[in-house]
């Protein structure tokens, strides 16, 4: 049975509508909630500290990257195992983080992936190409890291070994929104950190992509290709 110490972290950015269900969720089930808000407009922030959450807000948009390690930060701080991050739009089922951390017994890193056999991908609110575009970027980042082999580089459902990203902090990370998640991947499998995927419920909403975050995604593809060695051998103690 795996640890039940851990947290989810949560960035948001205007989730009003959507937050006070999933803090309630998450509550209800006895976790302990990180809200690393980036400046929403909206009542986000208030809704999220009334319904439980301990809320970070950034004073100006930092983007996905800052907010994360924000989150992360804090979780290390505050001791905990395993730290799990998710959606705050309702794209990602809180049900499924469960087994996704009984598979931390064993593993570094889970990722909640949306293209492996028995996920499910439900893309009728969202944009035609966006399953499309993800699968293209799995593939492409795994020919940049070689023996890299994982269906969904671009994920946000995860959960993360603590001392895992204690040795993540020792990286800069370039992306500022959603290409952080190929960052994160690319160097944990350079740490050697042992990673599984899981299959997930997935409900496309609102996209933040555009041409800012595709330039992003293919500097990142380029640094990957370019310095990113995939699983060299490891002191077991540098994951610690």
């Amino acid at each position: 049975m795996v640890s039940n110490n851990f947290c989810v972290v949560i960035p948001t950015l205007n989730e009003e509508s959507t937050i006070v269900s999933l803090v309630e969720f998450l509550q209800f089930n006895y976790c302990q909630v990180f809200v690393v808000d980036d400046n929403s407009k909206d009542n986000t922030r208030d809704l999220a500290y009334n319904s439980g959450a301990y809320v970070v807000h950034n004073q100006e948009r930092l983007g996905l990257n800052k907010s994360l390690w924000k989150g992360f930060n804090l979780a290390i701080h505050y001791e905990y195992d395993y730290v799990v991050t998710l959606d705050a739009g309702g794209s990602h089922d809180p049900h499924q983080l469960f087994p996704m951390l009984e598979l931390m017994n064993d593993n570094d890193l889970v990722i909640g992936s949306r293209f492996l056999p028995f996920s499910n991908y439900d893309n009728d609110q969202g944009k035609w190409y966006r399953p499309y575009a993800s699968q293209l970027a799995a593939k492409l980042c795994n020919l940049a890291q070689h023996r890299s082999n994982f269906t969904d580089w671009t994920s946000g459902f995860r959960v993360y070994r603590s001392t895992l990203l204690q040795s993540l902090k020792q990286f800069n990370y370039n992306a500022k929104m959603h290409p952080v998640q190929i960052e994160l991947l690319g160097r944990s499998n350079q740490l050697g950190a042992k990673i599984v995927e899981y299959p997930i419920s997935y409900v496309a909403g609102k996209s933040s992509f555009n041409w800012s975050v595709a330039n992003e995604a293919f500097k990142i593809w380029l640094q990957v290709l370019n310095h990113y060695p995939a699983r060299p051998k490891v002191i077991e103690s540098e994951l610690i």
